[in-house]
């Protein structure tokens, strides 16, 4: 094999990884995890929970995991807009979590059920929602 042969084979490997890596980016949105905020919780029966902080790749919405929560599991909070909603369940892709690529960011908790009332107030800080007995505080470490 020719230098011009390994040349063309190196080059489109590395072409392919890219040309692989966007297409991934523009199907899949995956999640990161981010140490920038801290997520607390209470669930529905009163327990006292922390929660996990994900950046969507390439934007601005933080998706937050809350584990031990009996309802919904996932939230997605856009600071910028001042929205939280509640998304669809993100999947793991070759063991990364990624948002649903038709609807990533998700349906505003005013409109997700209509079982209950939420609340929700923004401050410089972070974000409190609450619905019920549960509610969720999500503070940025400035």
């Amino acid at each position: 094999m020719t230098k011009f042969h390994v040349g063309v084979a190196v080059f489109s490997g590395c072409l392919l990884t890219f040309v692989g890596s966007a297409l991934f980016l523009q199907v899949r949105h995956p999640l990161l995890p981010t140490s920038v905020l801290e997520v607390a919780y209470r669930t529905e029966s009163g327990q006292q929970e922390d929660g996990e902080a994900y950046r969507r790749a390439c934007t601005d919405l933080y998706y937050v995991f809350l584990p031990s929560a009996d309802h919904h599991k996932w939230y997605v909070v856009d600071f910028d807009r001042q929205w939280v909603g509640i998304p669809c369940r993100p999947r793991p892709v070759l063991g990364v979590e990624c948002a649903n690529a038709e609807t990533p960011s998700g349906v505003g908790i005013d409109f997700a059920c209509k079982v209950g009332e939420w609340d929700w107030e923004f401050v410089k800080e972070g974000v409190t929602f609450s619905q019920d007995e549960f509610s969720c505080t999500i503070r940025r470490k400035l």
